[in-house]
């Protein structure tokens, strides 16, 4: 009965000896890593306050200053971390509800003012958004605690200088060690110049000089800009990247460009023999097309013309008609029409009664008929109508036309 007892005792014992190891497999390793860090800075930081009380001179050396404010950059690193995170659930709910909530003013309340939120999650029926406000409320709370170990640490440093806009590393230092440290401007050069610098600075970053028996240096804290150094290292570096491979490119580009340059010429140099060649023949043929141009010029404003006896012209077929029917000029080919005058120099033509063995000439006519004498033209016989005048009055109407001549 007894040893029953013993063994029960014994299971219940071993079991809640699981359930402890199985509790503290739950906790977050890095979690407990930061906070066995932290708590050992924590002891470090206190032994050296009792040695130190000008908080300028709590560390002996730039290295134990530089490993406090590289806890900083850690405990700032895990509040941007849990900003993203509230920013990702922020999207989430608004998604979900379509309702709007200011992370920047989720990052801004205190403990009192999360009451509000958590009113919030009380009321709220739906499981899953219940659980994305109380995720919000579990990073505020995680960065409301990041940030007091910050200031935690920053207390145990000298005062910091907040960085404003237009500030650099460089000028920063030297005020640092000239105003503050008393340092002469050339050793407080020199100084600087074996220290590594941090640009660009954005307006809110915190610079953490040090100074002791000859040592400086100097380290750059996010504070509170909204983006960290690092990140705008990899700006930065990301920007040279690119500026280098546009730079790359554009050199490629160049060189491609000059042999198509180097083809090109090549290419016009042998043109230009060819070139020559041709010139001669153009001069050539810009004569030529200077003559025929004048041609065309002088056709379009010509009139050309058949004159013969009316006789020979009914004859030859060039006009028809009869009794009953009115004479009409037929189709003839141009080429026949030999004859012909430029209007622009000459508005008349001469018949003379010689060219046609007749003693008088008794008429005129043009054809087609639908040149109306005394409208477009006129006829005039001087000298006992041994000669005889046509004269074009409407001469545009004439230009580059056709006509016959008859005479009588």
């Amino acid at each position: 009965m007894e040893s029953g007892k013993f063994l029960n005792r014994k299971k219940d014992k071993n079991k809640n000896i699981k359930k402890n190891k199985s509790n503290i497999t739950l906790i977050d390793k890095k979690e407990l890593f930061l906070y066995i860090s932290l708590f050992i800075l924590v002891i470090i930081s206190a032994s050296y306050f009792l040695f130190f009380q000008d908080s300028y001179e709590l560390y002996s050396s730039k290295k134990q200053m530089f490993e406090v404010v590289k806890n900083i950059r850690t405990l700032e690193k895990h509040i941007k971390s849990n900003q993203d995170e509230i920013i990702d659930i922020v999207n989430k709910y608004r998604e979900k509800t379509g309702k709007y909530i200011n992370s920047s003013e989720i990052f801004d309340l205190n403990r009192g003012e999360d009451q509000l939120l958590q009113e919030r999650i009380r009321r709220e029926q739906n499981i899953s958004i219940k659980n994305l406000l109380g995720e919000i409320l579990d990073r505020k709370n995680e960065i409301i605690d990041l940030k007091n170990k910050v200031k935690y640490f920053e207390n145990l440093l000298p005062k910091p200088h907040i960085v404003e806009e237009g500030e650099n590393h460089f000028g920063i230092a030297m005020d640092f060690l000239i105003n503050n440290r008393k340092i002469d401007k050339e050793t407080a050069l020199k100084l600087v110049e074996r220290t590594l610098l941090f640009d660009p600075l954005i307006p809110g970053f915190k610079v953490w000089n040090f100074y002791s028996n000859g040592e400086f240096g100097s380290i750059i804290t996010q504070g509170l800009a909204s983006i960290s150094p690092n990140e705008i290292n990899r700006i930065e570096k990301k920007k040279i990247t690119n500026e280098r491979d546009i730079a790359v490119s554009e050199r490629d580009k160049l060189a491609e460009d000059l042999k198509l340059l180097y083809l090109k010429r090549k290419e016009i140099i042998n043109q230009i023999g060819n070139l020559e060649s041709e010139k001669s023949s153009l001069i050539e043929r810009v004569g030529e097309l200077s003559d025929i141009n004048k041609k065309i010029i002088k056709s379009v404003n010509s009139v050309f013309y058949i004159c013969q006896k009316k006789a020979v012209l009914k004859k030859t077929g060039f006009i028809k008609g009869g009794f009953f029917k009115r004479l009409k000029m037929q189709e003839i080919p141009p080429d026949r029409f030999s004859k012909s005058i430029d209007l622009r120099d000459v508005d008349y033509i001469k018949i003379d009664n010689s060219e046609f063995s007749l003693l008088q000439i008794r008429k005129i006519s043009i054809f087609p008929r639908f040149y109306k004498k005394g409208l477009d033209f006129t006829v005039e016989f001087r000298k006992n109508r041994r000669v005889g005048f046509i004269h074009f009055i409407k001469k545009e109407k004439f230009k580059n036309e056709r006509i016959l001549i008859a005479v009588e």
